[in-house]
């Protein structure tokens, strides 16, 4: 009798193990019971981890944050997810759900014990106001502590408490946790800023280290004036934009500075594109003999440079009208015959239209190409000089050649329905040749308008407990793990 006694003491707490490891739940996206469907508002503890007063305690402040502004959060905590991770989860469960209205304005709180882990899973609508730095900040001071101490209803609700704000005020919320923070990375700022262009200096390329002609002579054949292209934005710009990420990883985690990071991130890039413009501009003009090429390689490395004028007005202005300057210049810089050696006059508008053929004229009557026309009054020789201009009308004609050709018409030809697709055709015609072409099209099937899905829908405001919105995330977000 007493070995059974014995084998029982023993045996007893191993034949325990696996049936309180089974009891376990491993929950996954798909079983997790929504909090919503079952009436029960917007915790989801099917383990019952929190007790019956913070859930409820939780639940009342999540309605009324919802009523107040129209954005729904989604607490779930359990006990296991297996081998799933959270981040993961997270995403996938949110967008499960639907949480948040329809402009994504939703918050999901995930929490898994066994993994000792809690994701913060933002809609869209909600990532300007809590970016995924701001929200890592918030739940180490204030979820991370009470967590570890296995407090999980005071952790969510310190939580919320210091999330709230900034549903209401993200503004106002960001400028109280600034005076809060008082961490000053400015002097860090202008020690990365006097960095950025020490390296600008020393790594940066010039054109004299750039790989010289093959063939020895002193301009840059086509393919080798590319590929010196690439090498120099490749050597400066991996060095220069990991100098931009440190420096802005620095201002990043910080909330007062997310303006100074924008702003500081728009000088360093604005510089960055003078100085890789400035070399590529000094290539270009130095590498072809000939007025008209080095007019082309000028207008072929400043691709969008107007664009960047704009982005970064008045920074790249002065060089944007360097660039019109010297593209004037090149333009009308005095030609010489090739054949006697002697000058070339311009000839006028009204002059040049003898020496221009019926595709060209209809090209300068189109306002496609501008051709200028130098002549040797002596010879004759006349040396016609294309020039496009930007435009996104007429494109080169498959026929003749010419940019002269252009779409005329859009036609619908089968109109789609909820359950057949449509077709549509194009048609295009050259001005100079008549060449025609139509191009055939498929129409996508009709979709159910977002006014149909708003009235057919089962949320509204005046019952914003009974369902999720269909809010949506991208991923944004924070984790901890405690």
């Amino acid at each position: 009798m007493f070995i059974f006694k014995l084998l029982f003491v023993v045996l007893a707490p191993l034949l325990l193990v696996p049936i309180e490891a089974a009891a376990q739940v491993k929950w996954k996206v798909e079983t997790l019971p929504d909090p919503k469907a079952s009436g029960s508002g917007y915790v989801a503890d099917p383990d019952g981890i929190l007790t019956d007063a913070d859930r409820e305690a939780i639940d009342r402040r999540l309605a009324r944050i919802e009523s107040q502004t129209g954005i729904q959060v989604a607490v779930v905590i359990v006990s296991s997810i297996g081998e799933e991770v959270p981040k993961t989860f997270a995403t996938q469960l949110y967008n499960r759900w639907g949480v948040g209205p329809r402009d994504s304005r939703g918050l999901l709180i995930l929490t898994v014990i066994d993994q000792r882990r809690t994701e913060t899973e933002t809609g869209y609508g909600l990532e300007a106001a809590l970016p995924d730095a701001r929200l890592a900040r918030l739940q180490e001071a204030h979820l991370v502590p009470r967590f570890r101490a296995g407090e999980f209803g005071a952790g969510l609700w310190d939580y919320l408490t210091a999330l709230e704000p900034f549903f209401y005020d993200a503004e106002a919320a960001a400028e109280v946790e600034a005076q809060a923070a008082k961490r000053g990375n400015w002097p860090w700022l202008l020690a990365g800023i006097g960095l950025l262009f020490i390296l600008v200096l020393i790594i940066g390329p010039t054109q004299s280290q750039l790989n010289p002609p093959e063939d020895g002579s002193p301009h840059y054949p086509p393919a080798t004036l590319k590929r010196n292209f690439l090498m120099l934005n490749l050597r400066f710009w991996g060095p220069a934009l990991l100098l931009i990420n440190w420096v802005s990883g620095s201002l990043f985690f910080d909330a007062f500075a997310f303006w100074p990071f924008i702003t500081i991130s728009w000088l360093n890039l604005a510089f960055l594109l003078i100085y890789v413009r400035t070399q590529n501009n000094s290539l270009a003009l130095s590498s072809w003999a000939d007025p008209y090429h080095r007019y082309q390689h000028l207008k072929k490395v400043n691709t969008w440079l107007g664009l960047q004028a704009i982005l970064f007005f008045p920074l790249m202005l002065p060089l944007w009208l360097l660039y019109r300057w010297r593209l004037r210049k090149l333009r009308y810089e005095p030609r010489v015959s090739q054949q006697t050696g002697r000058p070339l006059r311009l000839l006028s508008e009204a002059e040049e239209d003898a020496w221009l053929n019926r595709g060209k004229q209809m090209e300068e009557e189109l306002h496609t190409v501008d051709h200028d026309v130098w002549l040797d009054d002596e010879t004759g020789e006349a040396l016609v000089l294309p020039y496009k201009r930007l435009q996104f009308t007429y494109s080169s004609c498959p026929s003749c050649g010419y940019i002269t050709y252009r779409q005329t018409r859009n036609e619908t030809l089968i109109s789609p329905t909820y359950t057949s697709e449509g077709q549509g055709a194009k048609y295009f015609e050259c001005k100079n040749c008549g060449y025609e072409n139509t191009v055939y099209y498929t129409i996508p099937k009709r979709t159910q308008s977002e006014s149909s899905l708003s009235s057919n829908s089962s949320w509204s405001s005046s019952d914003s407990h009974s369902s999720w919105g269909g809010g949506s995330s991208g991923g944004g977000g924070a984790g901890s793990s405690w």
